[in-house]
């Protein structure tokens, strides 16, 4: 059941990001995690400390991207990716809150939190920048859980270890590792939150994050925020419909967003055990502390909530700080459901089931976002190619747009053209009449219309042979000035074609010449672009030499393995 959940909550992720910006790459994706991807290599940027944290699960998830899809597809690769990431952090709530919430029907609500709460679409959901607001909904669970067996113990540790070097704040779980301390199989994991902590403190000091500006956070603009940002802004997950509720009503809104939690932590309060307690707290804490946290981290002039004008309440901004401490509230409601239904009255357990429905049918409410951040894109897709022509057109290093404005990706080009799948444009990469293009190992980047069923030897087309023959200008005295057919050899260690043909001479003896090209030389209507291969073909033809790194003893520069 827990695998059908968080394939469900992974495919309601994808439905709540529209389709428009599935395709646009967030922030720190593109701008750092991808870059530093490259410049630090795969190890180094894993551990590569940022604004003063680790983000391990985001690198890791960059990492994944860039192995298994074409760079032109870097957008909605992560974008499916993290969906079906936090369709696995739904499923693992689901599976962990046994031991704090008794109803099959009230974990599966907790599950559906994870990818129905109102504030998901409009920045965090869908990009790994803002996964680690992800991996703090789901820290406490992992601690609340009492494991039977050690290879569940190694598993969550792992998971814990990933879930704190991704996410500082989990550190305010800690104290429930002192609760678990009688429960042996959960010392692992408990020593991965000291661990992971530890790490991301040295983190901190090494390298401490930008100071943030504008005074410090204060009680009343904390309490304002709490407001518009977590109870309001939390429970719609529209600014517009939190302006609005906020200008007609004024800050006293937040007491009547604020009654069905003080009820719900009422109700729990009153019908726990101690050995209740501290889950019921730790649904506290993430539902309050985590707002205040990041509210003094993040102290600035957007926060000044008690200077707010009427105009500025209007068009408020709802911050994505709020969206963990609004998670936890519905938690505190579904703890709440979960107590009438253990109830012996069947009216209190039909209550508690009416609880329950409310509190998917305010979220489902909300599912489709009126606005996100990425709907404007630019599309990745779109920034890639005209990246990729400016380094087909001799460019070192090209940029592509990335949202919001300002945290545009550069990239270098011998990445982005040795990352393209169909043609590998290599032999393009340093532009027409460069004689010493190298081309970069790939391996394995089969040219258009090859793969690694395509026979090592065929014939090249009429067009393919017309088009090479108009580049010969120049043939030596006693040569012929055309070569009569060509044979074309797939080569995925250069990922070009390599064409080979005979010159013949007056004294009865032939020249092997050749030339590379990306396009398929097998169609009918052959229009690629043409490089010469080797000293005798570089002589002749005015198509500009390519380079290729080759094992040939006899110095003519044309790979040995290509049809002779």
């Amino acid at each position: 059941m827990t695998a059908a959940i968080s394939l469900a909550c992974a495919l309601i992720a994808y439905a709540r990001i529209p389709a428009v910006a599935r395709g646009v790459v967030w922030a720190e994706d593109g701008r750092f995690f991808l870059e530093q991807r490259y410049d630090l290599g795969m190890l180094g940027s894993l551990f590569h400390v940022y604004q003063g944290y680790l983000q391990f699960v985001p690198r890791l998830v960059t990492d994944a991207a860039t192995a298994i899809a074409p760079l032109s597809d870097y957008g909605l690769t992560v974008t499916r990716l993290i969906c079906l990431l936090t369709g696995a952090i739904a499923g693992l709530v689901f599976l962990l809150s046994r031991d704090v919430v008794s109803s099959l029907w009230a974990r599966a609500t907790l599950a559906l939190i994870t990818v129905l709460a109102p504030m998901l679409p409009f920045e965090v959901l869908g990009n790994s920048a803002n996964i680690h607001w992800l991996c703090l909904w789901l820290a406490p669970w992992l601690l609340l859980f009492r494991p039977s067996r050690w290879w569940q113990s190694a598993i969550l540790a792992a998971l814990m270890m990933a879930t704190v070097l991704t996410e500082i704040q989990a550190l305010l779980f800690l104290p429930l590792v002192a609760f678990q301390i009688r429960h042996k199989k959960t010392w692992p994991v408990g020593a991965a939150l000291l661990v992971g902590g530890a790490a991301q403190v040295i983190g901190t000091l090494i390298s401490p994050r930008d100071p943030s500006s504008g005074p410090p956070m204060t009680a009343l603009n904390a309490l304002l925020g709490y407001v518009q940002n977590v109870l309001v802004g939390g429970m719609t997950g529209s600014a517009a419909d939190t302006g609005q509720l906020l200008t007609t009503y004024g800050w006293a809104i937040g007491l009547v967003f604020a009654l069905p939690f003080v009820l719900a932590a009422g109700l729990i309060a009153a019908r726990s055990r101690w050995p209740d307690y501290p889950g019921f707290l730790a649904l506290l804490a993430g539902a309050t502390v985590t707002w205040v946290a990041s509210a003094v981290a993040n102290a600035g002039p957007r926060l000044l909530y008690s200077e707010q004008t009427q105009e500025q309440l209007a068009s408020v901004f709802i911050l994505r700080y709020g969206l963990v401490p609004s998670m936890f509230l519905l938690a505190l409601v579904v703890l709440a459901a979960d107590k009438l239904l253990a109830f012996r009255s069947i009216a209190v357990r039909v209550l508690g089931a009416v609880v329950l429905v409310a509190c998917v049918a305010v979220q489902l409410l909300n599912f489709t976002a009126p606005v996100t951040r990425r709907d404007d894109g630019p599309a990745w897709g779109t920034g890639y190619a005209a990246a990729l022509e400016s380094c087909r057109a001799g460019a070192s290093e090209a940029t592509i747009p990335t949202a919001p404005e300002g945290w545009d990706a550069v990239l270098p080009c011998d990445l982005i053209l040795g990352r393209t799948a169909t043609p590998a444009a290599v032999a393009e990469a340093s532009g027409p009449g460069s004689p010493s293009s190298p081309t970069p190992a790939g391996g394995d980047l089969w040219p258009d219309g090859a793969s690694p069923d395509t026979p090592r030897c065929t014939d090249a087309s009429a067009a393919t042979v017309a088009a090479v023959n108009a580049t010969i200008t120049t043939p030596q005295p006693g040569e012929a000035a055309s070569v009569g057919s060509l044979r074309a050899h797939p080569d995925p260690d250069a990922a070009v074609w390599i064409l080979t043909g005979h010159l013949s001479t007056d004294f009865g003896a032939t020249v092997e010449v050749a030339w590379a090209t990306t396009a398929d030389p097998t169609t009918p209507s052959f229009t690629g672009t043409l490089r010469s291969v080797g000293e005798a073909a570089a002589t002749i033809s005015t198509a500009p030499a390519i380079s290729l790194v080759v094992n040939n003893p006899d110095g003519s520069g044309i790979p040995e393995d290509s049809c002779h």
